[in-house]
């Protein structure tokens, strides 16, 4: 049985109507994807306790490494670690 295909799925395949915002070459723009991605874990993961979840997601603790990491991006990761480790 054939999967089921989207009226969009023959619009994506022409080269006109993709975006490059979240895909850049071979690179996946992390900018973009991450917010979604945080918010994401921090609800599957909610209180949850779980520290090797917890423990992938890396926080900055240098002055170099926060020049890397955007503000929002910053308190989102905090925000998320903090709601997975919430007891």
């Amino acid at each position: 049985m054939p999967l089921p295909r989207s009226m969009l799925s023959q619009i994506q395949l022409n080269d006109n109507f993709k975006s490059s915002a979240i895909k850049e070459n071979d690179m996946v723009n992390t900018t973009i994807t991450a917010p979604g991605a945080l918010v994401a874990l921090a609800l599957i993961y909610l209180k949850s306790n779980n520290k090797q979840v917890a423990d992938r997601i890396k926080i900055p603790h240098t002055f170099e490494a926060m020049d890397n990491v955007t503000p929002h991006s910053l308190v989102l990761k905090i925000l998320t670690k903090n709601l997975i480790l919430w007891d």
